[in-house]
Parts: C-alpha cells; structure tokens; sequence
C-alpha cells in the first residue's frame, strides 16, 4: 500500500513539475497607498481610482482596503473588480474629504463589495481623536 500511495505521489509531482499551475499569483502583488497623513478627528471619505502606481488600470481581482491608525487600531475589508472591460475613470474621487461630526470610535466602511471597472471605491473611516491614518488597496491575487 506505501508503494502505491508513494508511486500516486511521485507521479502527482512529476505531473505537477512539467505542467505548471497557471493560477500561480504573481511575484509581485499590487499594494497601492491612498491616504498617509495625519487626521483631525472626524469622519472621512476618500476615494480609489482604480489606478496603480503608475497610473494604470488594475487588473479585474480581488482586492482588500486596509485602514491602519498609529494607535494600533486597524481593519480590512475585501472587495472585487469583476470585468476586464474598459476603464473609464469616474468622474469626482476626490482624496481626504472631511465629513461632520466626530464619531466615538474607530470604524471603516465601502461604498459595495463589487465592482466593474471604472467604479468610483468609496472608502468611508472614522477617527475619533487626532491620528496617523494609512489607507491601502492591497491585490489578493486572481479569483
């Protein structure tokens, strides 16, 4: 029996060497920084283009948006680009836009979970004192 179950494991290997797997991730995953300052206390709004480093459009995956504090308070939460369609920015994303009011507690919310390119992301976040807030889009790699 370990002979069979090592020759179906050597030969799963082998498979596996000489195929490849073409749903590898990339080596390198898209990490895009949106907001890096400090913030009065407030509720905020700010806004992904969809764009990368350079200014290009991301590819359709799934993504995460991190929102970190220099207290230690951090969330994420995952979202989609589903469609390879062309990208058309969307009119408006403006960066840090202060809202009113000052919220008790820290706390991060988006405007959808899915989205076709072009979509404006709204990323809505709460400081309830004066802090080093840190938005990122981080790449999950193919879905």
């Amino acid at each position: 029996m370990r002979t069979v179950i090592g020759l179906l494991g050597l030969s799963l290997l082998m498979w596996m060497a000489t195929t490849g797997c073409e749903d590898d991730p990339p080596d390198e995953l898209l990490s895009v920084t949106v907001v890096d300052r400090i913030l009065a206390a407030g509720a905020y709004r700010t806004c992904w283009d969809q764009l990368d480093n350079n200014g290009d459009p991301v590819p359709a995956r799934g993504y995460s948006v991190w929102v970190e504090s220099g207290n230690g308070w951090d969330t994420s939460m995952l979202f989609h680009i589903y469609s390879e369609a062309v990208h058309v920015p969307s009119p408006g994303c403006d960066s840090v836009n202060v809202k009113k009011g000052v919220p008790e507690h820290y706390g991060a919310r988006l405007n959808d979970s899915v989205f076709a390119p072009g979509d404006s992301i709204m990323i809505d976040f709460d400081v309830p004192t004066e802090d080093s807030i840190t938005v990122r889009i981080h790449e999950l790699g193919p879905i």
